[in-house]
């Protein structure tokens, strides 16, 4: 045996080696990523391919040389149909079964009268061995049906690099690198087999194995060093897209390098380029936003833009290389405003009454315990206001319950006119409302106590043409606060005391204000 064939058997096996690792490799690795399935078949094919074709050579017999052309049209005419479903599922497409079937037709046919050529010719019109080149070779004559498999193969091949083209519009860089050696791996053997036509002279050898083993070596280059099928294109393009929260993805330089649509259909006024600028360019109209960014912590976020509030949940996600050294930074938008408004909502309507839109017993007690607590220089001070509307019972037995929820509404509006910003009040049940005056001394209680009071007195409710005019009655507890301050227990206290100073003033006409005083203790003589 020459030295050639030696040489052209050894790179056949070498073929046959690389495509049986990739196979392999790839069952492991990445059977369930987008076109891995078919490189699978397509690598383990073209190992049974590459290998049954050395034995080709390798065999000194008509019949051995017959068998093992057998063996090769075994695998030969179905590659170039899963080359095509590769590149298929690889850009994105849905493969229904009746497509596979109706794309097997043709190669089914060829294994058929391949195997059966002896009883038509239709295959190869004549088939024998040289024995006058270097090495022994079967001699094929093509007839009509191995045009017709030849067609078919590098029509299948065609369309799918013009797919693979067609994806390179929609990918940025990162991902163009990877396609690019996938549409080289896919051109290699068509050059192999354009050598094949030009050399087609007696004693020439099929070029197409070797040029196949090649076209692999720039498809394990894309699966070594750029990982095609982990970070594949229509992974992005279905993963990465349907993403409901606007992502930027940062190097390790805070320069944007992919973004989806989700981050551009954000309410944020941003270029229209955003790939290769840095993310403070491109934020540079949302100072405050740009602070969240670097500061890379996760939160939630408001700006406003116009006139309208926008709630982001902000998320960060770290990238790091094989070495666990930083790459870069995913950045995640979340636009929250439905959800902020919500929650807003939910908390209004747990903490407000909802009649009178104000606090709610439970809320206000919450409010002020927490008020009592704060971290203040002592001594400080405090004074809390309980009062309700005289006669509130007439007013339902005369006009109706609609007139008395109507002078309840009326009075918490003149309630809140009178607030300070510190101030804290509420319904406390029924007829009666609670003011907690934070820092106020008695005579600054006495004084809004008073104000409130002629407010009421002298505000006219209207309802169903009917006027109304009520009168309030007002008891004041104060107090001097001495940190640290038990908040359950002083407002308990502050409660007691203004309820009884309220039921005093009732005592004395209703209408007024009285402040409570602490019973004197009774002297010797008096006993």
């Amino acid at each position: 045996m020459s030295s050639t064939i030696i040489i052209y058997l050894i790179i056949v096996c070498l073929a046959t080696l690389l495509s049986s690792f990739l196979s392999i490799f790839g069952l492991l690795r990445f059977r369930n990523a987008p076109g891995g399935r078919f490189y699978i078949i397509v690598t383990a094919l073209s190992a049974f391919f590459t290998f049954s074709y050395a034995m080709e050579i390798y065999s000194v017999t008509y019949e051995g040389m017959r068998f093992w052309l057998r063996m090769e049209y075994i695998a030969l005419p179905l590659l170039p149909v899963f080359i095509l479903l590769m590149a298929v599922e690889y850009c994105g497409h849905k493969i229904k079964l009746w497509m596979s079937c109706l794309v097997l037709i043709i190669p089914v046919i060829t294994i058929i009268m391949q195997n059966t050529n002896e009883l038509h010719y239709m295959y190869y019109t004549s088939m024998g061995v040289l024995v006058n080149s270097p090495f022994s070779v079967i001699y094929l004559q093509h007839g009509p049906f191995y045009m017709l498999h030849t067609v078919f193969f590098y029509s299948c091949v065609c369309i799918s690099i013009v797919l693979l083209f067609l994806q390179l519009r929609k990918l940025v860089k990162p991902f163009r690198k990877q396609t690019y050696l996938m549409i080289v791996g896919l051109i290699v053997p068509g050059i192999g087999g354009f050598l094949n036509i030009v050399n087609n002279g007696a004693g020439s050898i099929d070029m197409v194995p070797v040029f196949m083993s090649l076209s692999f070596v720039f498809h394990g280059l894309a699966l070594t060093s750029l990982r095609m099928f982990d970070v594949a294109p229509i992974a992005r393009d279905i993963v990465f897209e349907s993403i409901e929260q606007g992502v930027l993805v940062l190097n390790d330089n805070d320069i944007i390098i992919d973004y989806n649509t989700s981050f551009t259909n954000l309410p944020l006024v941003v270029p229209d380029t955003l790939i290769g600028h840095s993310i403070q360019k491109v934020l540079s109209r949302h100072k405050d936003l740009i602070a969240v960014v670097e500061q890379g912590e996760e939160c939630d976020f408001s700006l406003q833009l116009k006139e309208q509030l926008i709630s982001l949940h902000v998320r960060f996600s770290p990238v790091t290389d094989k070495n666990s050294y930083r790459a870069g930074t995913v950045v995640t938008f979340l636009d929250v405003t439905e959800r902020v408004a919500m929650e807003e909502t939910l908390k209004h309507m747990a903490s407000t009454d909802g009649l009178t839109q104000i606090y709610n017993r439970t809320f206000f007690s919450e409010q002020v315990q927490n008020s009592l607590t704060l971290p203040q220089a002592p001594p400080d001070q405090a004074a809390l206001i309980l009062f309700d509307i005289d006669f509130f019972k007439q007013v339902n037995d005369t006009y109706g319950h609609d007139a008395g929820d109507q002078v309840l509404m009326s009075i918490a509006r003149v309630i809140k006119s009178s607030l300070r910003p510190s101030d804290i009040a509420g319904r406390y049940g029924g007829e009666e409302f609670i003011m907690y005056m934070p820092g106020a001394s008695k005579a600054e209680a006495v004084e809004t106590a008073h104000t409130l009071r002629l407010g009421i007195e002298k505000h006219i409710i209207r309802t169903d043409n009917i006027d109304i005019q009520v009168t309030s009655s007002f008891g004041i507890a104060h107090t001097v606060l001495e940190k640290p301050v038990n908040g359950t227990q002083a407002l308990s206290d502050l409660t007691k005391k203004a309820d009884l100073a309220l039921y005093e003033a009732k005592q004395e006409g209703r209408n007024c204000v009285r402040v409570f005083k602490h019973p004197q203790p009774e002297s010797a003589g008096s006993r």
